[in-house]
């Protein structure tokens, strides 16, 4: 269940995505929303709008987002790799639990 917290930290962003694969689902999911729709079409960053996943991350992140979707998890392989990339988000992460964003942590 999604928090309705709204005074989340960088800290415990961070320790949520080192300790619980379930959050780390859920960071992905909140992420790849903020993927534009023509972004998430193409599986790429189109827009430099500093919001979603980077350029380099893009591809592979919503590749996983969306394949795991029907599943609502994360293989152990693919949260350890999901989990070291979104580390780098953890700023966007904030501000979207903060905000109440759909899929909220």
């Amino acid at each position: 269940m999604a928090s309705t917290r709204t005074d989340w930290t960088r800290a415990e962003i961070l320790s949520g995505l080192h300790e619980s694969p379930a959050f780390v689902y859920r960071a992905l999911q909140i992420m790849y929303a903020r993927q534009t729709d023509d972004e998430q079409a193409a599986g790429v960053t189109a827009h430099d709008n500093g919001v979603g996943f980077n350029g380099t991350d893009a591809e592979f992140l919503s590749s996983v987002a969306e394949r795991s979707k029907p599943y609502g998890k994360l293989t152990t392989r693919q949260c350890d790799a999901v989990r070291r990339a979104l580390v780098k988000y953890v700023g966007q992460l904030v501000s979207a639990a903060n905000s109440g964003e759909k899929a909220a942590l």
